[in-house]
């Protein structure tokens, strides 16, 4: 997954597909998990790892999440889960589920609240050191009629967002499908739109096959 170096504390996309299976977001993040482990990178012996699912869902891509983070660091201790989504219905499902399988799964904290990324406002979430968070398909969320434009614009404004919960040594992923999607041609506008920030903020995208 990782070629080359990743600005941590950054924001770190991907392209790939078969985004719309669960089980491949959980595969996907596992190949970055063992990766940030060999650096020594977010997930510490003997301390829970937090993870941000921003677009929780109803909770099934969540817990393929965390079974990764079990599996690929069994020395941690366990999970801190918080879990964003602009539908409270998707809000109580997440909660519920997770709160279902909480002892299995090694949850230490199972916290989820209604929010949207893309309504301009503060996350209810405090900035935190040594976090992981996700957003997937943030492009179909973020696409405007009004125009590729408005639409880099909207990436922008979501990478701020999700900007101002990362603290130190964190790290956010962006998946995205590329089967079939119009809007997967904008990458280097995606590309262009957030790297007027700090340098660096966007690791290297991916080929046209979608994978590193």
């Amino acid at each position: 997954m990782l070629n080359g170096e990743i600005d941590y504390g950054r924001v770190f996309i991907t392209f790939t597909k078969h985004t719309d299976s669960k089980i491949a977001h959980g595969l996907i993040l596992e190949a970055l998990l063992r990766a940030l482990l060999q650096r020594g990178v977010l997930l510490r012996d003997g301390r829970p790892t937090a993870l941000v699912d921003l677009g929780c869902g109803e909770g099934h891509t969540a817990c393929e999440m965390i079974d990764a983070i079990n599996r690929v660091h069994p020395r941690g201790d366990g999970v801190n889960y918080y879990g964003l989504d602009a539908d409270q219905r998707f809000v109580l499902a997440t909660d519920r589920l997770l709160n279902a399988v909480k002892n299995s799964k090694q949850l230490r904290v199972i916290d989820v609240r209604q929010a949207d990324v893309l309504d301009g406002k503060p996350l209810p979430i405090v900035s935190m050191d040594h976090v992981l968070a996700t957003l997937g398909h943030v492009l179909y969320y973020a696409h405007s009629r009004e125009g590729r434009d408005q639409t880099r614009k909207n990436i922008a404004a979501i990478v701020d967002s999700v900007m101002e919960l990362l603290g130190q040594d964190s790290l956010c992923l962006f998946v995205h499908s590329a089967d079939n999607c119009s809007l997967a041609t904008l990458r280097a506008s995606v590309t262009t739109s957030v790297e007027a920030r700090p340098a660096g903020l966007v690791a290297e995208l991916p080929d046209r096959n979608g994978w590193w």
